[in-house]
């Protein structure tokens, strides 16, 4: 869920939003030629962007899409793309900026940013974002972080987002945050929140863990 730097000021909102993730494990091949198994995150989503008062001219705007806080443990691996409206945007480029967190603490976010061009009163643009992260592990867990609020900062509340969670089989997920958001559609596998004209207040943090539940 992408965010831009004062979308307010030229009317640009998130009309709608379609998230999916999918958590796997995939083989790695060490050095030593001992096999091992990593968590990979695959995340695409769909972002439906309106622009209500940009001048007639158009104007451009800077959008960055967090990945991670620069403070945690980071992910060895990080594959990401983006595209407008079909094509592939050009200059994106790993950044890092300041946030505050879910507990008011000054925080540094790192992820990818990009510029969206030409904007015009009454356009409408799609916004599709492709990222896979291989997750870092602590004696067999690992955990998943999405920006959910991010989508905050557009102009006005999100009209409708949708967020899907699976985990392949072998694999089960805990819930950490949101507290206040209950999941439309859960199990330790498969998990669905979904928001309807509202600032998100919380991000989407899971608990990756190996094997069935105790």
């Amino acid at each position: 869920m992408a965010y831009p730097e004062a979308a307010s000021a030229i009317g640009v909102s998130m009309a709608s939003a379609d998230v999916k993730v999918r958590i796997r494990k995939e083989k790695a091949q060490r050095k030593d030629s001992e096999k091992t198994s990593m968590l990979v995150a695959d995340v695409s989503g769909e972002f439906d962007l309106v622009c209500s008062a940009a001048p007639e001219g158009g104007e451009d705007l800077n959008v960055v899409f967090p990945i991670e806080y620069e403070d945690e443990s980071q992910p060895t691996s990080v594959r990401f793309d983006v595209a407008v409206d079909g094509k592939r945007a050009s200059h994106v480029e790993r950044d890092t900026w300041s946030v505050t967190d879910e507990h008011n603490r000054p925080r540094i976010q790192r992820g990818y940013a990009w510029r969206l061009s030409g904007l015009k009163g009454g356009q409408k643009r799609r916004i599709s974002v492709r990222y896979s992260i291989v997750l870092p592990q602590n004696q067999g867990k690992a955990d998943f972080i999405y920006f959910l609020r991010s989508g905050a900062r557009w102009d006005g509340p999100i009209g409708r987002e949708v967020v899907n969670v699976t985990a392949d089989k072998g694999l089960r997920m805990e819930i950490l945050s949101p507290t206040s958001l209950t999941p439309e559609q859960g199990s330790d596998t498969s998990i669905t929140w979904g928001i309807t004209n509202a600032k998100p207040a919380e991000d989407i943090r899971l608990a990756i863990v190996s094997g069935a539940k105790p």
